[in-house]
């Protein structure tokens, strides 16, 4: 599984055609043989207070992996338009794709890990950073979800309570990261300081986030234009600001190879870039 992990990384960087149907077919593999090595029940397991027969090394492995599953599933098959393993054409770009995941939300350890005897002071911080980076993909997951099955309900989907009620699990994300991960916006519009090119691609992954969750619900409303629209708006526009800083800090400390380290590679920094450039257009038409 950690071998294809690595292919996975390795076609980002010379993606040929259908490398985006190939990469969501390696995932269902993942997800399948980590099922069969019975990874979806290690979190379960620890819970009940009962050992999973590993080494300490082999269970922060299993941790890992299965959270890795969790990202893959909403972050490579959500975008792809993914519904019953099927492809399908995402008529609508305001929405997610997949949403028939594979990977129980629940099965999944959030918890920030703690140090064990004996462990590398960098896995530890591996640990806390990926465990972070899973809680942004865990909102992406909810998203995605709550899209499958309100669609089939109501036409104003968006506007459901439900959905709606999600919007604060976002701003949540940002107050609870440890204060080593947070970075700080220098009021004279600069790039900020980033800590490492992952904690800095992880921010740009919650603000995307934060875009894609917003602008169904902005463009619901957006017959009116009035309050209600303008705070979605400027909810959407602070974090394609704030996106948009954090690439410009990645680009001068680390360079292009900073922007490629993270899931998906230079795809998602152009992805998040158009998406931003979209908003900035709304917003100048606004006048916001």
């Amino acid at each position: 599984m950690q071998a294809m992990v690595l292919l996975l990384k390795a076609r980002e960087a010379s993606p040929k055609r259908g490398y985006f149907w190939r990469s969501w077919m390696a995932t269902v593999s993942l997800v399948a043989m980590a099922k069969d090595l019975e990874l979806h029940d290690h979190y379960d397991t620890h819970q009940m207070g009962k050992s999973c027969g590993s080494t300490q090394h082999d269970c922060v492995a299993k941790t890992r992996v299965w959270q890795m599953c969790l990202v893959f599933e909403a972050m490579i098959g959500g975008p792809q338009g993914k519904a019953n393993g099927h492809l399908i054409v995402t008529l609508c770009l305001l929405c997610p794709g997949r949403y028939d995941f594979s990977v129980e939300a629940d099965t999944v350890d959030y918890d920030m890990p703690r140090p064990i005897p004996g462990q590398d002071a960098t896995e530890l911080q591996i640990a806390r950073q990926f465990t972070q980076y899973t809680r942004v993909c865990k909102n992406v997951y909810q998203s995605a979800l709550m899209f499958g099955k309100l669609k089939k309900k109501t036409v104003d989907w968006a506007l459901d309570p439900a959905f709606v009620a999600h919007n604060t699990d976002f701003s949540l994300w940002l107050r609870e990261v440890p204060e080593d991960m947070q970075i700080v916006y220098p009021p004279d519009g600069s790039a900020p300081w980033i800590p490492s090119h992952m904690i800095a691609n992880m921010h740009c992954y919650h603000f995307l986030s934060i875009v894609m969750h917003f602008r169904p619900q902005l463009h619901a409303v957006s017959d009116n234009y009035d309050g209600v629209w303008k705070q979605h708006m400027l909810t959407c526009y602070s974090a394609a600001k704030s996106m948009c800083k954090v690439q410009e800090a990645i680009l001068k400390t680390y360079g292009l190879p900073g922007l490629l380290c993270m899931l998906r590679g230079i795809s998602f920094h152009i992805y998040a870039v158009l998406t931003c450039t979209m908003l900035h257009l709304v917003s100048w038409k606004k006048s916001i």
